[in-house]
């Protein structure tokens, strides 16, 4: 048995796509067309489009490569890429992977956190402010020699804990006070 395509080539019933095949690429097509995700939480300006978090990342990683003198031509072959395909990644044409992310972190010196903060400063704090305090904190945790990183982990958890108590004991008492009501 053989079908015909509309270009008159023949083709094999096995290599015909099924249903779930074409109903997959349309379901491509259609995402692909749109401008923006559904479920996103707004960031300080908005909700950002993929695409300008694309460029975000891309001015990024270009600012990390000028910072260590580096040419597109340098770095390629240290990330196992040519310039061309490397380039794509500079000028938000290609999504990277998160393997490829970790790579650059090791060549370049930086934190992936750095990268995502550059990306998408409101995933750090409420305001734009908080955001910077959270990344410096963090910034300055990085840096600090692992004794000093185990002491101020035990300091934060016991403050963390004092917290959550009064908040717990400010609750109970406003409870408390709405039952004499």
């Amino acid at each position: 048995l053989q079908l015909r395509q509309s270009n008159s080539s023949l083709i094999r019933p096995d290599t015909v796509p099924d249903s779930k095949a074409i109903r997959r690429k349309r379901s491509r097509q259609r995402a692909a067309k749109i401008a923006l995700t559904v479920f996103r939480r707004p960031g300080f300006e908005g909700i950002k489009t993929l695409g300008e978090i694309d460029e975000r990342i891309a001015t990024f990683i270009r600012k990390a490569r000028e910072d260590k003198e580096l040419t597109r031509a340098e770095l390629a072959p240290l990330l196992g890429l040519s310039m061309q395909v490397y380039g794509r990644y500079e000028r938000a044409f290609s999504k990277m992977h998160v393997t490829r992310m970790i790579h650059l972190c090791e060549i370049l010196g930086f934190m992936p956190m750095e990268m995502l903060f550059s990306a998408a400063p409101h995933l750090w704090g409420r305001t734009p402010e908080e955001a910077r305090d959270t990344m410096e904190l963090a910034q300055q945790i990085v840096s600090l020699p692992h004794g000093t990183k185990r002491d101020l982990l035990a300091l934060v958890k016991k403050m963390v804990a004092l917290e959550r108590a009064a908040d717990g004991a400010a609750v109970e008492m406003q409870r408390g006070e709405e039952g004499r009501l």
